[in-house]
């Protein structure tokens, strides 16, 4: 068995359990973000099958144009999963972000990306441990 095709998956499982995550941390840019490429993928690949270049692309022993629709869409959640997989290999080696882009989703409110001190959600961050102290009233004056 090849090294390949394992490898392939590993990274849709990697990008599954980003977006489970994702979801659990209400970052909804993240999902959605995540959902787009994957729609695009499925899409790509389906355009791509029914265009005259399909018999010219082959995964395998089987040509594109041949393969059916359930493998059509695996192999578009596969290709978005190794792209969302290197990139997130790139964010953890690239510190100065110089390859940011804005996000797609753009409020501020809760569910946004706005991170919170320990860069999780603002949602997501626990109450503090003890209340802020009520403050002093001053004396009358004199």
């Amino acid at each position: 068995m090849s090294f390949a095709p394992l490898a392939a998956v590993g990274t849709l499982v990697f990008t599954f359990v980003n977006f489970l995550t994702y979801i659990r941390a209400r970052q909804w840019n993240g999902v959605l973000t995540q959902a787009i490429a994957w729609v695009a993928g499925i899409g790509a690949i389906m355009l791509a099958a029914r265009t005259d270049f399909a018999s010219d692309v082959s995964f395998g022993n089987s040509s594109l144009g041949n393969m059916d629709i359930a493998t059509q869409i695996f192999l578009g959640l596969i290709a978005t999963s190794i792209l969302s997989t290197v990139n997130e290999f790139k964010k953890a080696f690239d510190n100065s972000d110089s390859a940011k882009k804005e996000p797609l989703l753009t409020g501020r409110g809760p569910g946004s990306d706005a991170a919170g001190p320990a860069g999780s959600p603002p949602s997501a961050q626990p109450p503090p441990a003890t209340p802020a102290p009520a403050p002093t009233p001053k004396p009358p004056a004199p």
